[in-house]
């Protein structure tokens, strides 16, 4: 298929055998409705045969009546002169046209003669009607009695011409040309009649119509192959257009690039000039031989159906070749009405944003008010009445508009202190100033977030900085000292405690950091199980207990008996318990006690530490839940200042709430977690 679009020889056989396939399709559509408007596939084509009787009779009575209307209203002679004419045409053995006259009194105007065998018959009554026209000459006395003549004769006729010789006074002959319709009813009795030994018209009409009813059935089969022929041939037609042997892709010609409307135009104009010539000199006649008629009308019909299929090809070509509607005529008037739509549609727009608010107000208000003069011009009083109620309500609503307006330029501009006045505002207008203010509100704590935020960016480098350079720096001097005495050096064992220690600080700072920030983007798996906190916590308490006791600090363990449990995964738990723990051994002012209780409620569990702090606690809650903040601003002490970070971000994984409460020197941590639902 693909290599028949490019030869010519295959377009050329399509192109040749597309119209003979049109042809049976049609024929083969126009016999079905033919037939089944006679209800040939019904009774066999009884109806149909008796249709074409039918009418051959009719014609051939209408031309019985012109024939009467000649012989009764024109003069004998020239009824003798030219019946013939009439009669021949009437006669049996001609077209096998047989008749009888019948008066209204019974006696026979008409009968033609021949005989035959008799095909149809039917019997109906037929009036024949004509204009008799009459000329009389009178002698009249004058005027006035020609006058009452002419009235009285038009009550029965129509008056054509008057001629009268005489005057008003003096009689004189007039001659009167007057005129009436006249009519007569006859009964004709018609049949159609068929011989053996003459082939008249309606003969051989029936014997075509007898050829014709056996293949009643087969026109479908023959319908429905020439349209899937003609179909299937244009759609080859059409995968052939704008194909060539040797070249790629799609080749468009020249008429391919006037506007599809335009170029569709011509060719149907085109094609109904040439079905037009055929029908007004071919058909008709004109003065041609019939061999240069039949040679004319063929070349004319040729020349309809390639210049068709030259529409259909280039109309082919535009939608293969992509973008077919932006050559039309429809699309270029469209575009340019959308350009020019478009930019009076800017400059409508600047025109309207140039207008202050109370001007645009005001427009609107005049143009309402003219819009509405149609329809209240015959009610002014209601019309008044509207405006003395609406306007003050326009202007009280612009006012609030307009404080609005400038309340949301205020804003945008950054003036964060900018408050919008919504005293005496329509209470939509004032609830939209209202929430103007809460974002300005919002506004301004997102700024001083972002301040502190980078102030705290800012010092958690410093903090990061100085963790990560304090035990570096011991690092690198202690190494400088035993590179200097010598691992022999009474020094040395002291030098290498320092070296381990602060190494290990160094990469516990390092851990941290690492569980710190999985703990913060929630990338550790949490196993989360029904676990017991109380017991939880007594185990956290006794390993801590001797460490505690070194610190000069007492611990106060409060813990019920039958705890409910909770879910939560107990590695991270105990994680959260060191990181508390090791927080208070740090901080916590010495001979003091700390205070460990477990807390059950009806729906959650609360685990708290308290202790006293050994430096004073000028620092709120959430600055301490910071990253590497300390309680000491001196960071002499150990530690990253990541544990409360650490243990906050824990709890929350797991499902937990994390708070602290700071009262004084009072520090307390609390834990909660709901009850597990077993």
């Amino acid at each position: 298929m693909k290599k028949l679009r490019s030869k010519t020889w295959a377009k050329l056989v399509a192109t040749l055998l597309l119209p003979v396939f049109l042809l049976v399709t049609a024929a083969s559509l126009i016999g079905i409705a033919v037939f089944y408007s006679q209800d040939v596939y019904l009774d066999g084509g009884e109806r149909l045969r008796n249709s074409v009787c039918e009418s051959f009779l009719y014609r051939n009575e209408a031309c019985l009546n012109d024939f009467l209307i000649f012989t009764e209203c024109g003069s004998k002679s020239l009824a003798s002169e030219y019946s013939f004419i009439y009669e021949d045409l009437l006669l049996a053995e001609n077209n096998g046209f047989r008749c009888t006259v019948t008066a209204e009194n019974g006696s026979v105007i008409y009968q033609s003669a021949g005989g035959g065998i008799v095909r149809y018959q039917h019997t109906r009554d037929m009036e024949v009607t004509w204009y008799r026209e009459e000329t009389s000459t009178y002698y009249f006395q004058n005027e006035n009695d020609f006058n009452q003549y002419l009235e009285r004769l038009s009550l029965n006729y129509d008056i054509i011409s008057t001629d009268f010789t005489g005057n008003e006074y003096q009689g004189g002959y007039a001659t009167v040309a007057y005129g009436k319709l006249v009519s007569k009813t006859c009964t004709v009795d018609s049949s159609i009649v068929e011989a053996s030994d003459t082939d008249t018209a309606i003969s051989m009409t029936l014997q075509w119509v007898d050829r014709l009813l056996p293949l009643r059935n087969w026109l479908f089969v023959f319908f429905a192959l020439g349209l899937l022929l003609t179909v299937l041939l244009i759609v080859f037609l059409c995968c052939c257009a704008g194909r060539k042997a040797g070249v790629e892709g799609i080749r468009r010609s020249w008429m391919d690039r006037i506007p599809l409307e335009l170029f569709l135009g011509i060719i149907i104009l085109a094609d109904v000039f040439l079905l037009w010539l055929v029908d007004e000199f071919i058909l008709d006649g004109s003065g041609l031989l019939s061999q240069m008629k039949v040679i004319f009308g063929a070349v004319a019909y040729v020349l309809a159906y390639l210049l068709a299929l030259c529409a259909v090809s280039s109309f082919a070509r535009r939608v293969k070749a992509g973008h077919w509607w932006k050559n039309t005529v429809v699309y270029f008037v469209l575009h340019l009405l959308w350009k020019v739509a478009k930019k009076l549609g800017r400059l409508c727009c600047a025109a309207w944003k140039a207008f202050p608010l109370y001007w645009k107000a005001g427009l609107a208000w005049v143009i309402l008010s003219l819009i509405e003069i149609p329809f209240f011009y015959n009610y002014a009083p209601m019309w008044i009445l509207e405006k003395l109620i609406f306007t003050p309500l326009l202007i009280w609503a612009v006012i609030g508009l307009r404080r609005l307006q400038k309340g949301a330029r205020e804003l945008s501009s950054g003036d964060l202190n900018y408050t919008v006045d919504v005293d005496h505002m329509l209470p939509t207008l004032k609830e939209h100033g209202q929430r103007l203010n809460s974002i300005r509100d919002g506004m301004k704590s997102a700024v001083e977030r972002q301040m502190r935020s980078e102030r705290m960016k800012a010092e958690l480098i410093t903090n990061v900085s100085h963790d990560i350079k304090t035990p570096l720096t011991s690092i690198i001097n202690y190494v400088d000292l035993l590179k200097k005495e010598g691992l022999d050096s009474a020094n040395a064992a002291q030098y290498l405690e320092v070296l381990d220690r602060q190494s290990a600080r160094l990469k516990k700072l390092t851990e941290d950091l690492v569980e710190a920030s999985k703990a913060s983007t929630g990338n550790i798996t949490v196993n989360a199980e029904p676990t017991d906190l109380s017991l939880l916590l007594s185990q956290a308490a006794g390993e801590y207990e001797e460490r505690l006791r070194s610190r000069s600090l007492e611990p106060v363990l409060t813990v019920p008996k039958n705890a409910p449990p909770v879910l939560a995964d107990g590695r991270l738990m105990w994680r959260v318990f060191d990181n508390l723990l090791g927080n208070i051994c740090k901080y916590a002012q010495p001979q003091t006690r700390v205070y460990l209780s477990f807390r059950a409620g009806e729906e959650a569990v609360c685990v708290t530490f308290k202790n006293i702090s050994a430096e004073p606690l000028n620092l709120p809650p959430d600055e301490l839940l910071e990253r590497f903040t300390r309680g000491d601003a001196s960071r002499n002490t150990e530690g990253s200042g990541l544990g409360l970070s650490i243990a906050k971000s824990l709890t929350e994984l797991q499902g937990g709430r994390f708070l602290l409460d700071i009262d004084g020197d009072l520090f307390k941590a609390m834990v909660t977690f709901p009850i597990a639902k077993l």
